[in-house]
This record gives C-alpha cells, structure tokens and sequence, in this order.
C-alpha cells in the first residue's frame, strides 16, 4: 500500500507536468483504488486528460469503466460511450483491447 503511495505521488507531479501516462496512471489509482480512497469521478477526471493527449491506455480505461457501469451517474450514454472508446483502442491495436475483443469472439462462439 505504501509503494502506491508513493507511486501516486510521484505520478501527480508527472500529470500535473503534463505526461500523458501518468495522468492515466492517477487515473487507474482512483478507479481501483490502489493507495487511495477509490474515486471513480476523480478517476475520470485524470483519465480524461489522458484522453486529451489521445492517449490510448486512457481510452481502454474510460471503456473499461463504461462496461462495468461504474460511471452510471456521471454520464448518460456510458455503453455506448465506452463501446466507442473500445472499438477505438482496437484500431490502435492496444494488446488489453484486442484481448478483450478476442475474449468476446470466443464467448459468443461457444453460443
């Protein structure tokens, strides 16, 4: 737990700099709650200024929070939202979002 801390520390003074990957790190921090008290509007936040830069992870993250319905009273249209945001880290070819796709193909095989 105290590694995290201090990850987070470190990776908000990145953020606040401007790096792309530590605003995402901040991000999945507050989202799962690693060395911090779990906050998904905060996750949010820092992941949206990922998203700004275009980073990719970012993009698989917000997803990822859409699909698990975690952002259910911050925005409206979050399945739809995050179905966008995965079929985008898709043509990036980001590895967790082709798994994921991968993983969907599989399951609606064995229908």
């Amino acid at each position: 737990m105290k590694g995290y801390v201090t990850s987070n520390r470190i990776f908000e003074k990145a953020a606040n700099n401007g790096i792309e990957e530590a605003c995402q790190a901040i991000a999945e921090s507050f989202y799962y709650g690693f060395g911090v008290e779990k906050d998904v509007a905060k996750a949010l936040g820092w992941n949206e200024k990922a998203l700004n830069w275009g980073y990719t992870p970012a993009r698989y993250l917000l997803a990822v929070m859409c699909l698990q319905n975690s952002l259910t009273e911050i925005l409206f249209d979050k399945v739809l939202r995050g179905m966008s945001y995965m079929e985008q880290a898709a043509l990036d070819k980001y590895p967790l979002d082709i798994k994921f796709f991968e993983e969907q193909n599989r399951s609606k095989s064995a229908e």
